[in-house]
């Protein structure tokens, strides 16, 4: 299912808007998304009330206004500011100007509140103060050691981590160990930070990323957001007629398009009926055990995975808890669900087979959903058959004494035999063909023969044997199972262990197949054997039991099940307000003490760990520790010029060059990504945090997250925040909730929004 983003036009001309809309639907075409597009009718400020109905209608998540729309809204005294909040939703404020400097110059002399880039909080600027050309290192020096200040205001306490103080506010500077007056610091400095530019003076002092600088002016492409008489400007950008897509206004406008697009997809995920029902665990408290493995099974099928069965007074607080003995209604905490089963019998089910049942059976709702008349039906004709089977049971019970003795004569027999087989894979076959002497060191030989002549020249030719030859001849004593049961084996058994053993060719030949011959009609016979046949029957019996069990498991599975549609939509009304609630406040401040912070961009680390230290500063909780663990991530894009030349000559074919290619790069980046992260999950381990906050795009933050939940068992158990960047889907926001991380989407690497990334951290903190 695609996200939606609804794109409003307020005022813009509808060649620049198709422009606008175009190049948007194109940028994000490979993005799981549908963006809409609206125009509000111009001429709509002459009256107010057509405007506010028709944006209603159009339910923006961006509105793009003109200038003279905004200009003519504030000079009709419009508050805009409470008219998007009748939308109850987030929105994006985009102001289209012919152009900017005028504009900004307009809304400075006002004295807008202007939010910059690594600044974190608003400031006032004048109209020389912001830069419209110009690059970073042209607004700011930067200290070697981070100055303290005496302020013209006591009331006057700016100094958090990222901050901007203006020079009106600043009496004295405090610099290695020496206090100086303003003006005089600034000297020290002039042939650094003037650099000859008539009119250029520093205007106050910037602090993040843990440094100080001397600043002397803004950019206006470092420019997040506007506040302006109620009215919230998330960007202002110049209508030229033309998109440039390498703009620094167009890559802040993508941003803020992927930041949006992320936001509500995760909004759509998280709020999904399969994504709270996998994520929210539900315990079934109940007296009957079968009861609740039975239904914990009809939940599991509709979708609630994290599902147990626990005792009635083995409740989990943090766990919805649907009771199946209604009536006892105290024990259950309010606000969790009652369900009265008590109508529904388990006599005929064995509660000892459910385990094996479910297992190895793996019931599948669609396969076992029968009308209760046919399990009955087969139920009956079960039992006709179980009746049946005893009844020949019985009679079999009759002739049991009479086989006894047959029984034990086969057991004798079946033992001999095996003691001939023995001796016969034991023997020296000899071979009286070749007339040679067979010379033997033994005191005693037992040899195997078929016919008198064979065995004179066997005695002839077996010299060596000390004492005894035993010769047998198997035409005469072994060539049934009677003669075979006669056989004397006491004396034969001893040549198992010593003497030694010789059987003619021939003899082994006609053995062999006698022996198999043998140990098949003896098997026959036992099956024959009336307490063989019992086991058979029993056996069956026992079969079709496990089947009368299975029907009532399907029966009693089909009960629960129609129990569950009735009481469907409580329940997922319940899981869906715990969601509700486990999405915010999730993090209590007083158990956060130490704070891992990764990001694949240091400043963002640093902009993370100035606001969180407003969130958690406070009374109870007054020395929070940050670690801020890095290492570099050097991808690989294409192959070295020798890799290239080697797979050039290697593969001649465009094609499978190219996929070689690709797939060496995949190697050696999924090499870099696994000792990038072994290097971080080290520094967090030892670190040893409360809460670990990852900032990186959602694929390589679920690697990372398995990484860490796998190999670290400590680590495992730690609450994760993952801050999503970059294109994702909703497949990857899904896996990360699955491994119980909290998810917030933010493009602050592009934005330098920080102020939406501070609220939407506040709201996981109570307060």
């Amino acid at each position: 299912m695609k996200t939606t983003v609804n794109l409003t036009n307020a005022g813009i001309g509808q060649k620049h808007w198709k422009t606008y809309i175009t190049y948007f639907k194109k940028k994000y075409e490979n993005f799981d998304v549908h963006l809409t597009s609206d125009t509000v009718k111009s001429g709509w400020f002459n009256n107010l009330n057509d405007f506010q109905g028709n944006l209603i209608k159009s339910d923006p998540d961006i509105i793009f206004i003109s200038e003279k729309v905004l200009v003519a809204t504030i000079q009709y005294k419009a508050d805009f500011s409470e008219l998007m909040k009748v939308l109850e939703k987030d929105i994006r404020l985009i102001v289209v100007s012919l152009d900017l400097q005028p504009l900004c110059t307009t809304l400075l002399n006002s004295r807008a509140l202007v939010y910059i880039r690594n600044i974190q909080q608003g400031i006032t600027l004048e109209a020389n103060q912001l830069w419209y050309q110009g690059v970073n290192d042209d607004t700011k020096f930067e200290l070697e050691s981070i100055p303290d200040f005496t302020f013209t205001q006591k009331e006057y306490f700016p100094m958090i981590s990222s901050c901007f103080i203006p020079n009106e506010n600043i009496k004295f500077v405090i610099w290695k160990g020496k206090t100086y007056p303003l003006i005089q610091f600034y000297d020290f400095f002039k042939e650094y930070i003037f650099n000859n530019v008539p009119g250029r003076k520093p205007i106050g002092f910037t602090f993040y990323d843990e440094k100080c600088y001397i600043c002397m002016g803004f950019l206006q492409s470092e420019v997040v957001k506007i506040e302006y008489q109620g009215v919230v400007i998330d960007h202002i950008i110049q209508n030229s007629g033309n998109i440039d897509e390498k703009s620094s206004q167009i890559k802040y406008l993508e941003g803020m398009m992927r930041s949006v697009i992320n936001l509500k997809m995760l909004e759509t995920v998280q709020n999904a009926k399969q994504t709270i029902k996998q994520n929210i665990p539900v315990q079934i408290a109940t007296t009957s055990e079968i009861v609740g493995k039975v239904f914990s099974e009809v939940l599991k099928d509709d979708g609630y995975l994290k599902t147990g069965v626990v005792g009635i007074q083995s409740t989990d607080k943090d766990c919805i808890t649907i009771n199946l003995d209604g009536k006892n209604c105290e024990i259950i905490p309010k606000k969790e669900i009652k369900i009265d089963v008590s109508k529904i019998s388990t006599n005929n089910i064995d509660n000892g087979e459910f385990d094996l049942f479910f297992h190895s059976y793996n019931i599948v709702p669609d396969l076992i959903i029968q009308q209760t008349k046919e399990i009955e039906t087969e139920k009956k004709f079960i039992r006709k058959k179980i009746q049946v089977l005893k009844d020949k049971k019985k009679i079999l019970r009759s002739t049991q004494v009479l086989n006894h003795q047959e029984q034990y004569q086969n057991f004798i027999t079946q033992r001999k035999l095996d003691i001939l087989i023995s001796l016969l894979e034991s023997a020296l076959i000899w071979d009286e063909k070749q007339s040679k002497i067979l010379e033997l060191s033994d005191e005693n030989a037992l040899v195997f023969y078929d016919d008198h002549i064979q065995g004179s020249i066997i005695n002839k030719q077996l010299k060596g044997i000390r004492k005894n030859k035993l010769f047998v001849n198997i035409t005469e004593k072994l060539d049934t199972l009677e003669k075979i049961a006669a056989v004397d084996t006491d004396y034969i058994e001893q040549f198992l262990h010593s003497g030694v053993v010789v059987c003619c060719k021939s003899s082994q030949i006609i053995l062999d197949r006698n022996f198999r011959i043998f140990k098949h009609k003896l098997l026959q016979e036992y099956d024959k054997s009336s307490s063989n046949q019992s086991k058979k029957i029993q056996a069956k019996i026992d079969e079709y039991h496990f089947r009368m069990n299975e029907l009532s498991l399907y029966e009693l599975y089909n009960q629960l099940n129609q129990v569950f549609k009735v009481n469907k939509d409580k329940i997922f009304k319940t899981c869906q307000n715990k969601n509700k609630k486990s999405l915010q406040n999730k993090f209590q401040k007083q158990h956060i003490r130490r704070i891992s912070i990764v990001s694949h961009q240091k400043s963002n680390a640093y902009l993370t760990k100035n606001f969180l230290e407003e969130i958690l500063r406070s009374d109870d909780n007054p020395d929070t520790k940050f670690q801020l663990p890095w290492s570099d991530l050097d991808l690989v894009s294409s192959l070295s010029s020798e890799e290239m030349a080697k797979t050039i000559l290697e593969y001649p074919d465009t094609r499978e060059r190219e996929y070689v290619i690709q797939q060496d790069i995949a190697n050696q980046n999924a090499v870099e990504i696994a000792t990038y992260f072994n290097r971080l999950l080290y520094q967090i381990k030892v670190f040893d945090p409360d809460l670990v906050i990852l900032n990186h795009d959602a694929e390589l933050l679920y690697v990372f997250i398995k990484m860490l939940r796998s190999e670290y068992e400590v680590l495992g158990l730690k609450p994760i925040i993952a801050i999503v960047t970059g294109e994702f889907i909703g497949v990857d926001i899904d896996n990360l909730l699955q491994q119980n991380v909290s998810v917030i989407a933010s493009e602050l690497y592009e934005t330098g929004d920080i102020y939406r990334l501070r609220d939407s951290m506040q709201t996981l903190f109570f307060a």
